[in-house]
């Protein structure tokens, strides 16, 4: 699946033209320690031109940095394909004997049904994937749905949107310093408070 294109965190923080279209969003306060949960949309990082620090790390906690994201993350619509391929009652559905050109019976499989909706039916030359990928924000088209979020938290989001935890057994079980619970924990509660909640209602009512 090819996505639009879109700019880096470093472009965005550098290029004048995504100043006031591209919004940050990070912690009120970004040390864990402080009891602080509030998130907030923060003004636009700085260039830093000193090469011997990391130059995209303002108003984040010490070793984070910052990336671009889409507000919906790109990852749920590989989750949907997978499900269809997966769920019972919907293969249950999905007839497999179907009359060829030639009027014989070919047995078709879930990725061909899949192939023929999503690829092989195209208007004006694109495909119905080609045109639903082709909604996601990019560098020249719904810019302004672009944010800049922090590495940390960010990674988190993609963990959810792929159907995985927040925090995972694993994750816990290896990292056993007090602080990297904390702030792990804090991340989940930032996600749980505005980059899933608050967004996911705005675009159920774009749908």
């Amino acid at each position: 699946m090819w996505f639009p294109n879109y700019p880096g965190a470093g472009e965005v923080i550098r290029g004048r033209r995504y100043q006031t279209l591209v919004k940050t969003y990070g912690a009120v306060d970004p040390y864990g320690c402080n009891n602080e949960y509030g998130f907030q949309i923060l003004p636009m990082p700085t260039h830093n031109t000193d090469t011997q620090k990391r130059p995209w790390g303002e108003y984040l906690e010490r070793g984070d940095d910052w990336n671009t994201e889409h507000v919906l993350d790109a990852q749920v619509v590989g989750k949907f394909l997978e499900y269809i391929m997966d769920d019972q009652p919907i293969q249950a559905r999905i007839g497999r004997n179907v009359l060829t050109e030639n009027g014989k019976l070919k047995k078709v499989t879930t990725e061909e049904w899949l192939a023929e909706f999503w690829v092989d039916r195209t208007d004006n030359g694109l495909s119905a994937l080609s045109q639903l990928l082709a909604e996601y924000p990019g560098t020249d088209f719904y810019t302004d749905e672009l944010t800049l979020l922090g590495r940390h938290i960010n990674t988190a989001k993609q963990s959810v949107f792929g159907g995985k935890k927040c925090i995972s057994r694993e994750w816990w079980t290896k990292h056993t310093d007090f602080s990297d619970r904390i702030d792990q924990l804090r991340y989940c509660i930032f996600l749980s408070r505005v980059s899933l909640r608050s967004h996911c209602r705005t675009y159920s009512n774009l749908i």
